[in-house]
């Protein structure tokens, strides 16, 4: 079943008294289209007379307005569509305490989550949907650090610890964990997000993921050709920091960059959920899928698949973004 929000019968808050009396799924929807919650009911007029969520509803419709959505379906067909619905639109209240006085939307947690590993992940491209699946956008990091094997995936794994404790509707779940790798899925805006180790030994280019192949390179680039180096040039490079948007220009400008590092030399810059990242050129794609059949099915992203809609967003939700 494919339901567009756009095309169902809908009325404001305000007007729910004039609801119809059939059985149906619910789906409530704010001014920016973040859905905010999906229900069922076998009498939908009745339903909304004293519906458990109507006072939060209500302080969100005095910022935007708030309308309620519906799909007329038989009483039997109520749980699989409910339960479709949901995981197709992770709605923003559902499965949060109805006493939680501020609520963070499921896709500013997204673009918190992916700011926050971005420096150490590669966007692959997406998974198409199949039959009832949702489409899949694959995320790989890479492992193979400065410190060790295991230490990005000791990083992730702490930030999107620390972002599932937040109010949301959107948590990461770490399907296979192990000491040296990790990983994790979750679900916003009608795709699934999912991130796992890079199929390959590439190393990370960020500060903290710097390792012995791409000290030299850095040293080499900011100091010329020299027999040898300061202590306090090597610290200062393993210490930087380098902007996602000179990656591949920094990492093409000396041959041991692309030797070591071809994944980040010729990636391209893309946003998703609104947050810059790395992400394989289609020629990339080509290359990958000759040696991994796993990505067969995959497609490049070339713009951003995920519509952000906060980065105009209100008061509230700008202030969450700059206090994280």
């Amino acid at each position: 079943m494919n339901i567009e929000l756009s095309e169902l019968p809908s009325i404001s808050l305000n007007a729910r008294q004039d609801l119809p009396t059939c059985s149906a799924i619910y789906i409530v929807i704010d001014s920016l289209n973040q859905v905010l919650y999906v229900g069922q009911a076998s009498n939908l007029q009745a339903r909304w007379q004293g519906h458990h969520r109507l006072e939060q509803l209500n302080k969100i419709n005095k910022k935007k307005l708030v309308r309620i959505a519906w799909v007329v379906c038989n009483k039997n067909q109520l749980n699989r569509l409910e339960l479709y619905c949901i995981e197709k639109y992770c709605p923003l209240l559902n499965n949060t305490s109805v006493q939680q006085k501020e609520i963070t939307p499921s896709q500013i947690i997204l673009h918190k989550s992916l700011k926050k590993i971005a420096n150490y992940t590669i966007v692959f491209g997406i998974h198409p949907r199949q039959g009832d699946d949702l489409s899949t956008i694959v995320l790989r990091y890479f492992w193979h650090g400065y410190s060790g094997l295991g230490k990005e995936t000791r990083i992730i794994r702490r930030s999107l610890k620390a972002l599932n404790k937040q109010s949301s509707s959107l948590k990461w779940v770490e399907f296979i964990r192990r000491i040296d790798g990790g990983w994790w899925k979750c679900k916003c805006s009608g795709y699934q997000i999912e991130l796992e180790p890079v199929p390959t030994s590439e190393a990370s280019v960020t500060r903290r993921g710097l390792n012995d192949y791409m000290t030299p390179v850095l040293l080499n680039l900011a100091y010329g050709k020299l027999s040898s180096f300061t202590t306090e040039q090597v610290n200062a490079v393993q210490k930087a920091t380098i902007p996602l948007s000179e990656y591949g220009s920094s990492l093409r400008s000396h041959p041991n960059g692309i030797i070591h590092f071809p994944l980040q030399s010729y990636a391209q810059l893309i946003k998703v959920a609104g947050t810059e990242m790395l992400a394989l050129t289609p020629s990339q794609l080509i290359e990958i899928k000759e040696s991994y059949p796993d990505y067969a099915s995959l497609t490049p992203i070339l713009s951003d698949p995920i519509k952000f809609f906060y980065e105009s967003a209100s008061p509230l939700h700008s202030k969450l973004l700059k206090d994280w």
